[in-house]
């Protein structure tokens, strides 16, 4: 599935509840489902995680 980039969703770099997370962003395919990504690095493993529709769940990137 090719995703294009549309839009980053700010991130509240202050909030404790963000901590780990990289991105938040809007992508969109190519038939113009948008779909949101979300990007996590846990602070005290380093382990990268996606919620990306190619990798749903969370699991590692």
């Amino acid at each position: 599935m090719t995703l294009t980039f549309a839009r980053e969703n700010p991130i509240d770099r202050t909030d404790p509840n963000y901590v780990g997370l990289t991105t938040d962003e809007l992508v969109a395919t190519i038939e113009g489902i948008s779909l949101r990504r979300i990007r996590y690095t846990h602070p005290a493993t380093g382990m990268r995680m996606s919620s990306s529709p190619a990798n749903l769940g969370g699991r590692p990137a």
